[in-house]
């Protein structure tokens, strides 16, 4: 359903009424800007948990906007119904922080958020008003411009698909293969280990690519800009990581040839001390190869985990925490406990060996 907003403005010589309407049950702001840029901007944001305040805001970050020493605000209300949310407040065209000129074009910018605690905006926008003295409300009309807004569903299948592919296939498959003593037997004359291996670990590039393609999908509708955030450039990444280490399991080096050398061997000659040596460095460049592939996944599984947090938390803070997103990460972390413990005796097998 399209969501509707609406933004008036009542001004006098003197002061300045605006009233901001939306048809969803969200936090509301709007203020005066002499570019139409939120940085450097007086905003005036509200919701039934905080009222109606003014705030400075030196940067996009939650951090950066810091509610004001000066609250030159008078009649302000906020109300929520069936109907969605209302903010009305009146303040000072010049109340010595910021000068409001009584008449000509002003600049009016205003966003909504996801919910009622004061965070992220899920859509915003401008306006530009021209305020008379004495004029009757100036209504913007439905519909005003805005951004997109960040699609829950998609973000939420994005966060559960990169789950399973970082926090479930993923460290199941280097984990087959670190211990594979525990399946060393054949089906179809391929190592269960090994089978287990390519499986568990071609299934989760697989969804990678998936999940950051949901990403992309959904920061395209929301118009936002690519890999600005951290877990979005880890995520970019990673999976490029990911692709490497794939890479890199095609091109691993031989074994080298099976030879035992034994006392009083008569057809052992110098060809043969060659070849052993050749497949000694052979074997060497193998161990050494193992163990940089082992160690590689081990790192992936570790940023992996990092992401998957980092994803719970933009997550929480875009749409509100809910029972279930706290009973999911308590899981998770258990699960993570479980992985984190066996990573840990892999390597100790590893550098024991």
């Amino acid at each position: 359903e399209m969501t509707s907003t609406k933004l008036k403005i009542r001004s006098t010589e003197t002061h300045m009424t605006v009233v901001m309407e939306t048809t969803e049950k969200v936090w509301l702001g709007a203020g005066v800007s002499e570019d139409g840029l939120m940085v450097g901007s007086i905003g005036i944001m509200g919701s039934p948990l905080i009222g109606v305040n003014k705030y400075d805001m030196f940067t996009r970050e939650m951090d950066g906007v810091v509610i004001s020493n000066e609250q030159s605000l008078v009649n302000t209300t906020f109300t929520q119904d069936d109907a969605g949310s209302r903010m009305e407040y009146t303040q000072l065209l010049m109340d010595g922080v910021q000068e409001v000129p009584s008449e000509g074009n002003v600049i009016f910018i205003w966003g909504i958020g996801y919910t009622n605690i004061l965070g992220l905006h899920s859509l915003w926008g401008s306006r530009e008003v021209n305020l008379k003295p004495c004029q009757q409300f100036v209504d913007s009309g439905e519909g005003v411009e805005s951004s997109g807004r960040l699609d829950k569903g998609m973000l939420k299948a994005h966060s559960i698909i990169g789950t399973i592919a970082f926090g479930a296939l993923m460290p199941l498959g280097i984990l087959a293969s670190s211990f594979r003593g525990y399946f060393d037997y054949e089906i179809c004359s391929r190592k269960t280990w090994y089978l287990f291996h390519i499986i568990l670990m071609s299934s989760s590039a697989l969804l990678a690519i998936v999940t950051l393609a949901l990403a992309i999908v959904a920061k395209n509708r929301s118009k936002g800009t690519h890999f600005k955030r951290a877990h979005e450039i880890v995520g970019l990444m990673l999976l490029i990581v990911v692709f490497l280490q794939v890479l890199f399991a095609f091109f691993r080096p031989n074994k080298g040839p099976k030879h035992e050398i034994v006392d009083g061997d008569e057809d052992f000659d110098e060809e043969k001390e060659k070849g052993e040596e050749k497949g000694k460095k052979r074997i060497t460049v193998r161990r050494m190869w193992e163990i940089g592939h082992k160690m590689l996944g081990f790192a992936i599984i570790l940023v992996g985990s990092y992401q998957i947090k980092s994803g719970l938390n933009i997550y929480d803070f875009f749409f509100g925490a809910t029972s279930d997103l706290h009973a999911w990460t308590i899981l998770y972390w258990v699960w993570l406990g479980i992985v984190y413990s066996l990573v840990l005796l892999a390597i100790y097998r590893i550098f024991a060996n």
